[in-house]
């Protein structure tokens, strides 16, 4: 961060009151000087100044000199002042700094400014006729707050469609880990936190409303909901609204068996998974708890209600297994007729929301032509 000051010096004019070091040795150095103009005819162009070439002894301090007077030339004559690359670089950086002062007009008396480091070279940027690659350019680097304001500013759509590609690019990434694990043998703790990281995949969908995660590993009976020695569950959550529901899951695993492996019971009519059988009379009895105890114990009672909780008939979520397991129209028929016919707990299979996630990144996705269609001279960087 460089400090600059500037010094009122007439009523159209003020000094930077520093020189800009473009080039030194112990002998010699090349300075500019500028002088902020109020310059009624042109105002943009409110920067004049020097370049000056000093050389003094090596002990001496560097003092100014007497000018040389180019008006004093004779016919043929001239004078020649070589700029390094180095130096051509620091005198664009420094007239740079001087208009970006200038452009906050002229103040009295002597003014300190803070200049932020920059890459003043990338300040000039050629829009292409691409106006579409261009804003995804800009959605895939790193926003400085400067530009990330200024897009706010000027067009609050685009901003909250840059957001949305964020969350989006996110919830790819997670849609991706999803698919491919489902098919792993991964430990129900994996799964576990798994959706308690990505909550949007268990609470997102057409036919349930949001859930918020209100404790993991909770307990639903005997004591507090974040206690200890009583029915442990997976997950309490609660509907999102003005009042809030609790709802209560199981996490199980999508290799979980929906069917037993052995033969037909009767009449087309198959076994289901004794995992299946248990989960949801697990969770039953868990709701029950919860219901009847849980939410009723004071202290449950008053945390909750603080947050505007309540329970009433709690809902029940396990999810179980997957339909690729359903391989024929007689497992397809006793499984679904098995949910259809309970009342709660609902169940829902992992390859289920699976889908739903996919449905959720799809429906976030920006559209080509929103994008392509965005005018990028609104834009004042």
């Amino acid at each position: 961060m460089d400090e600059i000051s500037t010094i009122r010096t007439s009523n159209k004019t003020a000094d930077i009151t520093d020189d800009f070091i473009l080039d030194e040795t112990s002998t010699t150095r090349k300075i500019f000087r500028a002088t902020i103009v109020d310059n009624s005819k042109n105002p943009e162009a409110n920067i004049r100044g020097f370049l000056i070439h000093q050389r003094k002894n090596i002990k001496d301090v560097w003092e100014d000199i007497n000018e040389f007077k180019l008006n004093e030339l004779k016919s043929g004559e001239g004078v020649k002042v070589e700029l390094r690359s180095e130096t051509t670089k620091r005198l664009f950086e420094a007239l740079s700094k001087c208009y970006c002062i200038a452009n906050n007009g002229l103040h009295s008396g002597i003014v300190n400014y803070e200049i932020l480091e920059r890459n003043y070279a990338s300040d000039l940027i050629q829009v292409p006729s691409n106006r579409e690659h261009f804003v995804k350019e800009l959605i895939n680097q790193n926003f400085s707050d400067e530009i990330w304001n200024e897009i706010i500013s000027v067009n609050p759509d685009l901003a909250t469609k840059l957001s949305w590609s964020k969350i989006q690019k996110d919830r790819q990434k997670v849609l991706d880990e999803f698919e491919e694990n489902i098919s792993k043998e991964m430990p129900e703790s994996y799964w576990q936190s798994f959706f308690k990281e990505n909550t949007w995949i268990f609470g997102y969908g057409l036919n349930y409303q949001f859930l918020n995660t209100l404790s993991d590993q909770p307990i639903f009976g005997g004591t507090t909901y974040d206690g200890r020695n009583s029915q442990k569950g997976d997950y309490l959550c609660n509907t999102i609204a003005n009042s809030k529901f609790t709802v209560l899951v199981e996490i199980k695993k999508p290799s979980t068996e929906l069917i037993t492996s052995k033969k037909q019971y009767r009449n087309g009519a198959w076994l289901l998974g004794l995992e299946l059988y248990g989960s949801v009379s697990q969770l039953q009895g868990y709701l029950n708890t919860w219901d009847t105890e849980g939410s009723k114990n004071p202290q449950n009672l008053r945390q909750l209600e603080k947050l505007n909780i309540f329970t009433y008939l709690p809902k029940g979520i396990v999810v179980i297994g997957n339909t690729n397991q359903l391989n024929d129209d007689d497992k397809i028929r006793s499984f679904e007729l098995f949910r259809r016919n309970i009342n709660n707990p609902e169940i829902i299979t992992f390859d289920e929301l699976l889908e739903r996630a996919r449905y959720i990144v799809g429906d976030l996705q920006i559209e080509e032509s929103e994008i392509n269609n965005f005018e990028l001279e609104d834009i004042i960087f």
